[in-house]
């Protein structure tokens, strides 16, 4: 029902439910025609119009506002309701749709927050085994490259030895038979040498001293140092390098072994014959080193953990798995980073890409490989 203007109001309640009723009405009704039409009605056909910010409490107009009360004022006039009590009410409401947007946001926040606290659990999960994992990994480490030096001494004794039987064997005319025992004696003392060499490596890894270096020196210098090595014999290398390469930061000596180390991986995987690809640019500051080879490739699915720590895919008694370990760790520690191809059947591509050294840079110390 509807009341006439003539009627007075018995008490605040009855004056607050007028109120109330007209408000849903008109603001109600307004609101959703705002919504249909996407935008305010021109004022002009208002000519009074009262407007309630709904604001957060003990906030300031400025700073936290989620939108507005809009009342046809002319029309409530012809009601009776005195536009202070509308502004009182009108204040009101507003401040109780104030509270529900906050709660609600209130709600969200909370939410994201307990993702968030979720999330960094987790990660906390996972930065925990993998401390737990280095720890372990240093102990064996450590434990490797002390037994890996009290190796290495009779090792070397044993290798002098067959190197003097054997020549005294070629001198006497020995029979081929012992030759080839002979050689095959030193074949494994030299893979015994290898392992010993990366358990130390690993083990007690040197710091880097890092300088301008030549990688086209380094790179001739580790091929050199390989290529009469058994298994390489009959390996092909093929060498492109620009005139005007760069020089790297880098430790010459620390490269020389990460090569070394990327083509006795590529040898491996070309037991019987092949051909091993260098080529080397320089782009966005970054000198590039790419070793391909033509072996059997490595799965896809091994791609993510071929440079854990004694992870191999090969008989264990070619090696220890930290070959390609040794490598990325050598190549952290020269501020590089190393990326990986392959396919199945087809070859390998590893690429090193180490900062270039400014002109003014010095030259590095030469040191042999």
């Amino acid at each position: 029902t509807t009341e006439t203007s003539s009627q007075k109001p018995n008490n605040g309640a009855d004056r607050q439910a007028k109120i109330l009723a007209t408000i849903k009405r008109l603001v109600l009704k307004k609101a959703d025609a705002l919504l249909r039409n996407s935008r305010i009605t021109p004022l002009k056909e208002h000519p009074a119009i009262l407007v309630v910010p709904i604001c957060e409490a003990n906030q300031t107009i400025e700073t936290k506002i989620h939108g507005q009360l809009i009342v046809d004022c002319g029309k409530l006039a012809c009601n009776g309701i005195n536009h202070t009590i509308l502004l009182e009410t009108l204040s009101h409401f507003a401040a109780g749709i104030s509270d529900l947007i906050g709660r609600g946001q209130m709600t969200d926040h909370l939410a994201g927050q307990a993702e968030m606290i979720t999330e960094l659990n987790r990660q906390s999960e996972e930065i925990q085994d993998e401390l737990l994992q280095a720890h372990r990994l240093a102990t064996v480490g450590r434990l490797a490259a002390g037994a890996a030096h009290e190796i290495n001494n009779p090792l070397t004794v044993i290798s002098g030895q067959l190197q003097i039987l054997k020549t005294k064997a070629l001198k006497n005319g020995d029979a081929e038979t012992n030759i080839k025992r002979y050689n095959t004696m030193l074949g494994k003392v030299d893979k015994i040498a290898r392992i010993v060499s990366d358990l130390l490596a690993y083990g007690r890894p040197q710091k880097a001293r890092i300088q301008a270096t030549s990688v086209k020196n380094i790179i001739h210098q580790s091929i050199e140092a390989i290529k009469h090595r058994q298994g390489f014999t009959h390996i092909r290398f093929t060498i492109n390098i620009p005139d005007d390469l760069p020089k790297a930061m880098v430790d010459p000596q620390q490269l020389g072994q990460i090569l070394i180390n990327l083509l006795i991986n590529a040898q491996l995987a070309m037991p019987d014959s092949g051909s091993i690809g260098i080529q080397t640019a320089c782009n966005h500051n970054r000198i590039e080193i790419s070793l391909s080879d033509t072996g059997c490739g490595i799965a896809q699915e091994h791609l993510p953990t071929i440079f854990d720590p004694f992870f191999t895919t090969r008989d264990p008694d070619s090696g220890t798995g930290l070959g390609l370990s040794i490598v990325h760790s050598l190549i952290e520690a020269n501020h590089g980073s190393i990326e990986v191809r392959s396919t199945i059947n087809k070859g390998t591509t590893f690429t090193i890409k180490l900062p270039t050294a400014k002109p003014s840079e010095p030259s590095p110390v030469s040191r042999r490989q």
